[in-house]
């Protein structure tokens, strides 16, 4: 009896050992598990957090280069083109007195838009092409005018003939610019002459192409 209680104090030993040593490698192993569990959350958190200050930066890179492009676009947008502004050659055009003014000779086409002459009425320049007879205060439609030199035109404050230069019959010797709406073409002109007392005379030179 007593060899079987050790044998079987002997067993309840090993048992018991064989249990212990289980346990202690489950606890090693599930530990050692969570502990990669954690490093690769850590990982993960951190190569998250990595690519989202990565896209900030990258966003906030373009949100520069769009601020940037926009304030360089909104700079070549102020004033006005340099192939809009014809300052070639100066051009002679002289309507005689109490010429045609439907006579194409006796009209100034600068563009398909704008033939500027005048009628024998004593009233002032017109646009022929738009009009049959000079209005007072609009003509010559299609036109603004100013007071001033190409080399000023950013400044210059545009506004209908009569407007600008007051009194027709005084407009000659001063430098006027004069744009043209529609063709969004803007040009030099100086009057010459001005013929009063009902004739329809006037001359000028303006700039070309």
């Amino acid at each position: 009896m007593k060899m079987k209680d050790k044998k079987l104090d002997l067993l309840k030993t090993f048992s018991t050992l064989f249990v212990s040593i289980l346990t202690l490698t489950l606890f090693n192993y599930c530990g050692s598990s969570n502990d990669d569990e954690s490093d690769l959350n850590v990982n993960e958190v951190s190569t998250g957090n990595s690519n989202n200050q990565s896209n900030n930066s990258n966003s906030e890179n373009t949100n520069s280069n769009n601020n940037s492009n926009g304030e360089t676009n909104s700079n070549l947008s102020e004033g006005i083109p340099s192939v809009k502004i014809w300052s070639g050659a100066l051009k002679s055009f002289v309507k005689g007195d109490e010429m045609d003014p439907k006579n194409q000779v006796n009209q100034d086409r600068i563009t398909d838009n704008v033939w500027i002459t005048r009628g024998n009425d004593g009233g002032q320049i017109y646009n022929a092409a738009k009009e049959s007879k000079d209005d007072k205060t609009r003509s010559p439609i299609g036109t603004q005018w100013a007071l001033g030199t190409l080399d000023k035109v950013n400044d210059l404050d545009f506004k209908n003939f009569r407007a600008a230069v007051s009194s027709p019959k005084n407009v000659v010797g001063k430098d006027l610019v004069v744009h043209l709406t529609d063709d969004d073409i803007y040009l030099s002109i100086k009057f010459k002459s001005w013929s009063q007392g009902k004739k329809g005379g006037f001359s000028y030179e303006r700039s070309t192409k």
